[in-house]
């Protein structure tokens, strides 16, 4: 009967003849027949032959791709009144493919298909109004068909209609309906959705935090390997949330992420390599990684590439491209780059030296909080003239965020009364804080002052414990202290030899001002045998190392300035 019709002329018993024989479920399935009959059905004017066969041009997968076939069975159909060909003819203009490219024309044909019911082409309409594609930009109009393709139950639709809502773009914000719609998105399949209800449940946005829910979205993206999935479900893996803790497999996932080009998950890759961990340490590898990484911004790789050419691991040493990359990182913000830059812009390693450059970079990292650079800025203020009046605000509050030479430089500014108005008090609490915060010339200078006794009482036993505690880490200026201690018997049995003994360790340690005094009683025969060419050798020594000697004031000049307190 429909044979008999379709012989006859008529399309529509033609392509119900494609639909029986392509069914591969049945004895009766012919796919040459089934072929046959789309292109008699397509020839013959019926819509949807025209538009299907027009999909297999577009393709290449059944024909040879031809667009200009392709995009004329789309405008026979569309005119024939089809909204898929209209949907497909939009997105040829849209894309220049078989036409020249025009949005105005594209959003025409979405437009009309979606105005018939095609819920692709509303979501795609939408696109063209939220983005101004083809038509003036109207969020609330680009909301109405998001909306309308999401009731259609087009999953594109559903994620930008969830978007819509957590932006409150075209209509009031409304988190409660952004996560109900990328719900909605994520169950019918959107691979995007489904990493975004992982990345809610993981971080508590528009949700309660849950791992659990978090691995279970991520693992359903993952499987459709969509990168950021792979990446965040690793890391889960990593810290044993949501899923038992497992490093293989979350090394195989932020690897296999990072075959993806995922950012982060090459950033991460080439740390493995670096540090050697879960993997053989490799700095070439990392190398290779932080490069990828860098190549699409990776913030972290690109400073970590710097670290690489700077320390000369897995590539030749390269102090200017170091630089280069520090830069590139401290201008998208990352501070460590910020302050490396600062750095090598001091001290001129892979450039010249440039304070002015130097001083730019720890003013970017100050303002962004970082304790150190604040402090460097304050310091910086305070030697300009006029002093610069932000200068004791920004060392404060370095030390309120527990930078323990902020910490040390307002006690010695309130122990002095420099640019502060003198207050002990203050200066014994900034010391005892730098203490606890184990800096080391902190307790030097607190050691002075129990010696001595002037801002707090006299205490020799705690002077020395804080000596030896910081002659523990290897701080040279307390060894010449506790030097003067032995020497004079302060807190300790006088006991030369022992004197000598902890300025010469200093002096050993080429430490200049140490080889400065030791040369000075050298010379003048104090507490060892007189050797005035040693002496002399030592002195010179200390000063072709930028000792600058201090000048005469009093009849003792062979004990270093900072311990005169003890004379």
């Amino acid at each position: 009967m429909i044979q008999s019709k379709a012989l006859a002329g008529d399309a529509q018993a033609m392509f119900d003849l494609v639909n029986y024989y392509i069914d591969e479920q049945q004895p009766h399935f012919d796919a040459d027949k089934a072929m046959g009959w789309l292109i008699r059905a397509s020839e013959a004017g019926h819509p949807q032959a025209m538009t299907t066969l027009g999909m297999m041009y577009h393709s290449g997968r059944v024909f040879a791709q031809d667009m200009d076939k392709a995009v004329g069975l789309y405008e026979k159909a569309a005119l024939a009144g089809n909204p898929d060909a209209m949907l497909f003819l939009g997105n040829c203009y849209k894309l220049g493919q078989g036409v020249p490219m025009d949005l105005k024309i594209a959003a025409q044909w979405y437009e009309k298909s979606a105005n018939l019911g095609n819920a692709e082409a509303m979501s795609s309409i939408g696109l063209c109004y939220a983005h101004a594609l083809g038509v003036e930009r109207d969020n609330v109009v680009s909301f109405q068909w998001y909306l309308k393709g999401a009731m259609a139950g087009h999953p594109l639709a559903m994620f930008n209609l969830a978007e819509r809502y957590q932006v409150g773009k075209g209509v009031e914000k409304n988190d409660e309906l952004s996560f109900q719609w990328s719900q909605k998105a994520a169950l019918a399949g959107w691979v995007r959705s489904q990493f975004n209800m992982g990345y809610y449940y993981e971080h508590g946005k528009l949700t309660e935090q849950n791992y659990e829910q978090a691995a279970f979205w991520y693992q359903k993206a993952a499987a459709n390997n969509y990168p950021g999935a792979l990446l965040n479900l690793g890391l889960l893996y990593r810290q044993g949330k949501g899923v038992e803790k497992n490093l293989d497999k979350a090394r195989d996932l932020i690897q296999t992420a990072a075959t993806f080009e995922e950012p982060g998950a090459m950033y991460l890759v080439g740390d493995m390599y670096y540090e050697g961990k879960q993997v053989e340490k490799d700095y070439k590898a990392a190398v290779f990684w932080f490069e990828k990484a860098s190549k699409v911004s990776q913030q972290d790789a690109i400073l970590k590439l710097g670290l690489c050419y700077n320390n000369g691991q897995g590539v030749e040493r390269d102090f200017t491209k170091a630089l280069e990359l520090f830069e590139r990182a401290g201008n998208m913000g990352d501070i460590t780059g910020m302050m490396l830059a600062a750095r090598a812009h001091t001290k001129g390693i892979g450039t010249l030296k440039n304070p002015t450059l130097a001083m730019h970079w720890v003013s970017k990292a100050a303002m962004k909080g970082h304790p150190s650079a604040m402090r460097t800025l304050g310091i910086h203020f305070l030697k300009q003239t006029p002093v610069n009046p932000q200068a004791i605000g920004l060392i404060t509050q370095a030390a309120d965020k527990a930078d323990s030479i902020a910490m040390l430089t307002m006690g010695v500014l309130y122990a002095q009364g420099k640019h502060v108005k003198q207050d002990p008090q203050k200066a014994m609490d900034y010391y005892q804080k730098a203490v606890q915060a184990n800096n080391t010339n902190a307790m030097v200078m607190l050691a002075q002052e129990y010696l001595q006794g002037r801002f707090v009482e006299k205490n020799e036993k705690r002077a020395i414990e804080l000596l030896q505690e910081a002659i523990d880490q290897n701080n040279h200026d307390a060894r010449l202290l506790l030097s003067k201690c032995y020497e004079k018997g302060l807190g300790v049995p006088v006991d030369i030899t022992k004197s000598i003994e902890l300025i010469t360790r200093a002096a050993d340690a080429k430490y200049p001002k140490a080889m400065f005094f030791l040369g000075q009683y050298y010379y003048h025969g104090h507490m060892v045998e007189k050797d005035q060419v040693k002496g002399k050798e030592l002195v010179m020594a200390a000063v072709k190392a930028g000792f600058k000697p201090p000048k005469p004031k009093q009849k003792q000049q062979t004990a270093p300035p900072s311990q005169s307190l003890t004379d």
